[in-house]
């Protein structure tokens, strides 16, 4: 940037007043964003729950556990490390923040925290996204299902009665512009507002299993997808195993 501010004024493109001023910025800008590095190791492990959620070591662990490459390359063709981009996913996605708020912790500016931001969560998504789309996982077994409706009936004094509980959904309704077309699809009418419907499906041991929309607000909760079919590892039906309101 310095040498095309010299040939912008040696062409007569700005005088020497603006000259002046945008090498200062430029400094200024230098000085603000040029500092000691992000590095996961200055943090205590009470600082990492703070920010993070997460400790030290279960952070390495999850990188581990993720495959992270040692290094991203950004868009704008700027490396950085894998560490750095898990741990501003993490920080972010910890509670609603501004970029300009984390831009002092990792020492770059919010542009370049939006990239890296980009880049974990598609990284993150395209390991795990197949995880959360489907029920039929094999880390959820019959057997396992059947101990979760076993705890849910003893927890509720097996208030559920005939019924095996063995997971929770909880939706959200968002509401969105009247498109300009087709608002009856899109139209709740417990709300009163056009919108689009997610929801989650969690176990009783605080495991989210399942993710799915957007979907139409118009449709009712009991007919969103929420329960899939299917056989276990040990080649047991569990259809009759639904996920309940």
């Amino acid at each position: 940037m310095a040498r095309d501010l010299v040939l912008a004024v040696s062409s007569g493109a700005i005088s020497e007043l603006g000259f002046l001023l945008l090498n200062r910025h430029r400094k200024r800008r230098q000085t603000k964003w040029n500092g000691n590095r992000f590095k996961l190791s200055r943090f205590s492990d009470v600082d990492c729950i703070e920010v993070f959620r997460f400790t030290r070591y279960d952070i390495r662990r999850i990188r581990s556990l993720l495959h992270f490459p040692p290094k991203f390359k950004l868009w704008n063709r700027m490396v950085v490390p894998s560490e750095e981009v898990l741990c501003l996913v993490l920080a972010r996605l910890s509670y609603p923040r501004w970029l300009t708020d984390l831009c002092p912790l990792f020492l770059r500016h919010r542009t370049v925290l939006s990239n890296m931001f980009n880049i974990g969560v598609d990284f993150i998504h395209a390991r795990t996204a197949n995880h959360l789309s489907s029920l039929q996982q094999p880390f959820i077994s019959p057997r396992r299902l059947e101990l979760y409706a076993a705890n849910v009936d003893e927890v509720t004094d097996r208030l559920t009665g005939p019924m095996k509980v063995w997971a929770f959904i909880d939706g959200t309704t968002r509401p969105v512009c009247r498109p300009i077309e087709n608002q009856r699809i899109v139209y709740n009418g417990k709300d009163r507002v056009h919108a689009l419907k997610f929801q989650a499906v969690t176990t009783p041991g605080g495991l989210i299993i399942h993710l799915a929309g957007p979907i139409d607000g118009a449709r009712h909760d009991s007919k969103k997808s929420t329960s899939g079919t299917g056989r276990g590892e040990d080649g047991g039906d569990w259809a009759s195993l639904q996920a309940v309101w």
